[in-house]
């Protein structure tokens, strides 16, 4: 098949690193029909995903540049797992201020930092195109977080800097290595998705603030940020290295699944003795609730199930 005529380009995680880079650069200005360009987990600036090898960030500024420069009609673009950085997110930024057909943008998973993301933000308000990007798993702060979100606000087609569709029931990031930033992208989005009803956010690492933030919402939309179901009766997480803001969203979850007749978090042992009152505090709060609610008849058993095996910390049932 003709370079010309070709509307999806493949390469994942194929190696191609800073040479092939600059490969694709070249071929870019003469592939008229592509739209879609997918070059995730490539080295494309020397570094792995990992960090190894040594960081060159001049195969991403060619392919920069040739988005800006050549009459592209790119609509899809992944860069992810590519350890682009702060200077290959600002090498990127003026290409994607300048494109109007880019529609999807991810760039997740880069170890783009402050600099690299406050660089993106007006580059992203800018853009006349984008309706979705993905910039999760980085390394930027909350301050930067806040100005990607205040362009996501301003922007008249953008849905998501997370990379939702809007429409799913499910989520799953357990063990994603989230960051407090990460958590002020996903909050705001997962409050207004209406199909959603269970996101599993365990064992990431946010703060005390960021995971009460997710809470607040989770409680609002009755939605579980530990992966537990509408109608799900039992939870076991012995032994997943649970830590004290774990807590905080199990705690949440035992307000809004009032099917959860059994939960285990034995041998967690960094839960900490606050994470573990917190546990126990909601259930019981998430007991009395139930009870508010039922006949003295039905409240009865309620406490019987609820007291049959003493303690959160072992079984609720």
């Amino acid at each position: 098949m003709r370079a010309a005529s070709l509307t999806t380009l493949e390469l994942v995680n194929k190696g191609i690193g800073v040479v092939g880079g600059f490969v694709v650069a070249g071929l870019m200005p003469v592939m008229a029909s592509l739209k879609s360009l997918y070059l995730s987990d490539n080295a494309l600036c020397g570094a792995t995903k990992f960090g190894e090898g040594t960081y060159d960030a001049t195969g991403i500024k060619a392919i920069a540049d040739a988005l800006r420069d050549s009459a592209s009609t790119l609509t899809s673009l992944n860069l992810a797992d590519n350890y682009l950085a702060d200077e290959g997110a600002k090498a990127l930024a003026p290409a994607i201020a300048a494109s109007t057909s880019l529609t999807t943008l991810v760039i997740h998973s880069n170890q783009i930092g402050d600099e690299g993301a406050k660089a993106l933000a007006p580059a992203i308000a800018a853009s006349a195109s984008l309706t979705a990007a993905n910039l999760l798993r980085n390394d930027f702060d909350v301050d930067a977080a806040s100005m990607l979100l205040k362009a996501k606000q301003e922007h008249p087609t953008l849905t998501t800097l997370c990379g939702f569709k809007g429409d799913e029931t499910r989520l799953n990031f357990s063990r994603q290595s989230l960051r407090p930033a990460d958590a002020m992208l996903i909050a705001p989005e997962i409050s207004v998705m209406a199909s959603l009803t269970a996101a599993n956010l365990l064992c990431n690492n946010l703060d005390k603030e960021s995971a009460t933030m997710l809470a607040t919402v989770a409680k609002e939309k009755k939605i579980s940020l530990c992966g537990i179901g509408l109608e799900q009766t039992s939870a076991d997480f012995r032994g997943q290295g649970l830590e004290p803001n774990d807590s905080i969203l199990i705690a949440s979850d035992l307000g809004v699944r009032a099917s959860l007749t059994k939960l285990n978090v034995r041998y967690n042992y960094n839960l900490g003795e606050e994470g573990k009152a917190a546990i126990k505090e909601a259930d019981e709060a998430a007991i009395k609730g139930v009870r508010g609610g039922l006949t003295p008849k039905e409240a009865g058993e309620t406490t019987t199930r609820a007291m049959r095996v003493p303690g959160v910390l072992g079984t609720r049932e």
